[in-house]
């Protein structure tokens, strides 16, 4: 079961790494055309913002899901390095709090999604629904790497090598 769930969250993570760099291109290049339709040619393209906007939203929330796979979040040290079982212990429990984060953040994100579709963009008529659904879809790929997570977390701490 670890073993299929570790080959699905390799590639997810491979596919949300692309996407955050997509996403980060095209943000860069509307921002830049914005910028210089603006200055130089004084027209507004003000699709230009909201794509931006769009692209940021779906980038943070992408990248906090690969943040999660790479355990790159911060960490605030309570216990002496010397307490590695005892560390090995309250990382399991972070990590069960935190996978009822990301499950909050599938179905809250899920319940504000589906009121976005109400809702369209100021410039681009399309509906604010797929901005929204980034907290779901994020929710979900984090649920996925922390499950992963903590069933290696969990191993450390079995096997006595948390801090290795």
């Amino acid at each position: 079961m670890f073993a299929i769930l570790t080959a699905v969250n390799d590639r997810l993570y491979k596919l949300l790494r692309a996407l955050c760099g997509l996403l980060l291109a095209v943000f860069c290049i509307c921002v830049f055309v914005q910028v210089v339709t603006r200055n130089y040619i004084h027209v507004n393209l003000p699709w230009t913002a909201e794509l931006s906007l769009v692209c940021f939203v779906w980038g943070v929330m992408l990248g906090a899901a690969v943040g999660v796979r790479q355990c790159r979040h911060y960490v605030v040290d309570l216990l002496p390095q010397s307490c590695t079982r005892y560390i090995g212990i309250l990382d399991v429990v972070a990590t069960v709090i935190s996978l009822y984060v990301f499950y909050v953040l599938v179905t809250a994100g899920y319940d504000f999604t589906v009121l976005g579709l109400a809702r369209r963009g100021s410039s681009v008529p399309i509906s604010m629904a797929w901005t929204f659904a980034s907290i779901p879809v994020s929710g979900a790929a984090m649920l996925l790497f922390g499950l992963e997570t903590l069933w290696k977390k969990i191993r450390a701490v079995k096997e006595g090598t948390c801090n290795e």
